[in-house]
């Protein structure tokens, strides 16, 4: 069983040749697929069951596939394509299901997340963005205009709702560890830039010891400490003989 999940994770974290970046979003597409993949398997399987819902079941099903085919592209090379197919594939989802079943079957949230997902994507300027939610938005409200008040109880059946429920529970999830992982990954690269950039100011790339900045930056500390009340100071300084032959046969 170890295993088993160890090739999962292996399958999950799998690189991809596109930067860092990418690493982040094909992990947030991969694991919302799998997800999605097996959501769209539970609703066809219950609405085969109910014997009703045929057009549903045909949603379903072709978004099963499509899930499939945004798993795929991951693996393949085209992780930004895949986010957009990702977005309108949710967006197809929540519209479709909220039409048929009403704003209160919680469909339209599927919409919601996908218009979260979008802003993993670097490449598309900020303006994109924004054209990509207010349509998200006016679809929303659209739904919300034609289904709210006209839905029919009978079909928000509570297994529905429950499934639809967990679903997006789970998407937020694996958005929310993805940010998270993410920015952590960014700040950890932060501080171990920053590291390194404070050794190279101070030290001398040839030998590794203090440069001029940095002994002068101590002293500096030392002669306050002192002026403060702090312990006595003492300085000495070291020659070595003939050290010009060292020099001239070794370079400077």
């Amino acid at each position: 069983m170890g295993g088993l999940l160890n090739k999962v994770k292996g399958l999950l974290f799998m690189r991809v040749n596109e930067g860092e970046e990418s690493d982040t979003l094909a992990l947030l597409l991969r694991g919302s697929s799998l997800l999605m993949m097996v959501y769209a398997l539970i609703m066809f399987i219950w609405c085969s069951l109910n014997g009703r819902f045929a057009t549903t079941k045909i949603v379903e099903a072709v978004s099963f596939f499509i899930f499939a085919f945004i798993l795929y592209l991951t693996y393949s090379g085209g992780v930004r394509r895949a986010l957009f197919i990702y977005h309108y594939a949710l967006f197809f989802l929540g519209s479709v299901g909220s039409y048929i079943f009403s704003w209160r079957s919680g469909f339209s949230f599927f919409i919601l997340i996908g218009m979260l997902s979008m802003y993993f994507d670097l490449r598309t300027r900020s303006l994109g963005k924004r054209i990509i939610s207010l349509t998200d938005v006016a679809v929303l409200i659209l739904l919300i205009h034609l289904t709210y008040k006209n839905s029919d109880p009978v079909f928000l059946d509570s297994f529905m709702i429950m499934v639809n429920t967990v679903s997006e529970i789970g998407l937020v999830i694996i958005v929310g560890n993805s940010f998270s992982y993410k920015f952590a990954k960014a700040e950890s690269q932060l501080f171990s830039l920053n590291r390194e950039l404070k050794k190279m100011a101070n030290s001398d790339p040839l030998t590794g010891l203090m440069n001029r900045r940095c002994i002068l930056d101590i002293m500096e500390e030392i002669v306050e400490g002192y002026n403060n009340g702090g312990n006595l100071v003492s300085v000495a300084i070291g020659d070595i003989d003939f050290f010009k032959k060292v020099n001239d046969t070794y370079g400077h």
